[in-house]
């Protein structure tokens, strides 16, 4: 069953436009595997992670988000409503960024760069 949960995973996680929780990907499973359990989601995720067929979004005091692996890209986060959206960056943008790396000695391998804001939606409620 295992295998057949990390391939359920995996599908909810490349349908879907939002970053999800472990429990958000549980309440999805739940009724189509009624012996599932969150530790079972949770084991399934980190190993989609560790062979790179999804990535795991971390922010202190929030749930870890997860989604399906879409190569290198970057988030932004709204701090007040939790949001996540992936932003693409510019390629020459990044060259000047990797200088950054050089300037001090180092070779970049590979770059982690989060915007944190409030978004639209939220930005329009408080006005």
């Amino acid at each position: 069953m295992s295998s057949q949960i990390k391939h359920e995973i995996l599908k909810i996680l490349r349908a879907s436009n939002v970053h999800l929780t472990a429990d958000q990907i549980y309440l999805k499973l739940k009724d189509r595997f009624p012996r599932l359990s969150l530790a079972s989601i949770y084991r399934n995720l980190e190993s989609l992670c560790r062979t790179g067929d999804a990535g795991k979004i971390s922010i202190e005091g929030q749930a870890a988000r997860y989604e399906a692996w879409k190569g290198d890209h970057y988030h932004i986060h709204c701090t007040k409503c939790g949001r996540i959206e992936d932003v693409a960056i510019d390629s020459a943008l990044l060259k000047e960024l990797n200088k950054i790396s050089a300037l001090h000695g180092y070779r970049t391998t590979h770059l982690k760069i989060d915007f944190f804001g409030i978004c639209d939606t939220c930005s329009k409620e408080n006005e």
